[in-house]
């Protein structure tokens, strides 16, 4: 199953390559200290680079700003966010389907008005308020019924169409060393401007998760309720979870992983939380696993580059990565392609902060709230 899926992307990047026509375009408006800086060039290679991955016909408008921050802080970024009920977002989905693994992914979402789903560290636990064990939440519940989304991602699947309202903010740190160009690598003593920017773009497309306000504890003292699930959660599952056929937005030391045919097949680990899971917040990968430019954390000297699995959160969660082609056979083809097009060539309007920080170990944490 793994590798028909990623499998599946090989021949949508290789004919990515040969040149279909795009139609996602990414306005950047500075907001400080981009224009006519290394920082312009490079957070636009960003921007060209998802545009060259992604054919939705919308327009996602982003700020970007270069001035000095908190010391511990490379970049901050924002995304604007809304609340959509949840047979909406589903029937979006099932209209959007390109490829095979966006058929899987919607054969799989749960019929009906509402999903279930494993949950914990609410006031209304039936364990006990605020217990850390998980327990199935399927009262059918506002949060059953509703999904929140970045608003470029509801763009993608024809959930949000306001063309004057942006769709995000970045700010990077003009205080710490930045490597601009990514082409020839990255000097050891840098760090990746294009592949952070690349990462930012990421989370404003969609890449986020409605765990992390549950394991920060954002929203205070609240029920089940009040913590909604992204379309990326949509396929969010744990071993227990799987069993019964749910997703999983408990926040725990507990696997989290991603999977797209209801939770038999784990294509990649998330990460689990900041505050009571491993450390990083649940809007990326896990880290060290070598999983994608959406890992939590970057480190001096890293080239960001992305995978499969990155392109297959993208896609299933309503963006069209590539026009549907012939599929081809192995994984090793599905590489090759993507080396091919590597670096070289954060309801109602709210906004989610995400944060990149050095940390002890070199390894640079990107994080939001």
């Amino acid at each position: 199953m793994r590798k028909e899926i990623l499998s599946g992307l090989l021949g949508l990047l290789l004919a990515l390559y040969l040149g279909p026509v795009h139609a996602l375009t990414i306005n950047l408006n500075d907001v400080g200290g981009v224009k006519n800086t290394p920082a312009e060039t490079g957070v636009q290679k960003a921007a060209t680079f998802w545009e060259s991955l992604l054919t939705d016909n919308v327009t996602v408008n982003l700020n970007v700003g270069f001035d000095t921050l908190s010391p511990n802080v490379l970049g901050q970024a924002s995304s604007s966010i809304i609340t959509v009920n949840y047979s909406a977002v589903r029937n979006a989905l099932i209209a959007d389907v390109k490829t095979r693994s966006d058929l899987t992914a919607t054969q799989n979402l749960a019929a009906g008005p509402t999903f279930d789903t494993f949950i914990n560290r609410t006031s209304d636990h039936p364990n006990g308020a605020f217990s850390a064990s998980p327990y199935l939440d399927n009262d059918g519940g506002i949060n059953n019924a509703n999904v929140y989304m970045t608003l470029a991602n509801g763009r993608a699947i024809g959930l949000y169409h306001n063309p004057f309202v942006f769709d995000g903010t970045i700010n990077f740190n003009t205080d710490h060393v930045w490597d601009f160009d990514n082409s020839d690598g990255i000097d050891s003593n840098a760090f990746d401007f294009v592949g952070v920017a690349i990462h930012e773009i990421g989370h404003s497309l969609g890449f986020i998760s409605g765990v992390d306000r549950l394991d920060s504890g954002s929203l205070g003292s609240t029920t089940d309720n009040d913590y909604l699930s992204t379309t990326l959660d949509l396929f969010r599952y744990s071993d227990l979870s799987a069993i019964s056929g749910v997703t999983d937005m408990s926040a725990d030391h507990r696997d989290k992983f991603f999977s797209i045919d209801n939770g038999s097949t784990n294509l990649a680990f998330f990460s689990t939380g900041k505050h009571f899971g491993d450390g990083y917040q649940a809007s990326h990968w896990r880290d060290r696993h070598g999983l994608g430019v959406m890992d939590p954390t970057f480190s001096r000297g890293e080239l960001g580059f992305v995978t499969p699995e990155d392109l297959l959160a993208l896609d299933v969660i309503g963006w069209d990565v590539l026009p549907a082609v012939p599929e081809p056979s192995t994984f090793a083809l599905l590489m090759m392609g993507l080396a091919v097009i590597a670096f070289k060539h954060r309801h109602e309007i709210n906004r989610a902060s995400r944060n990149v920080r050095p940390s002890p170990e070199d390894k640079t944490p990107l994080s939001h709230s």
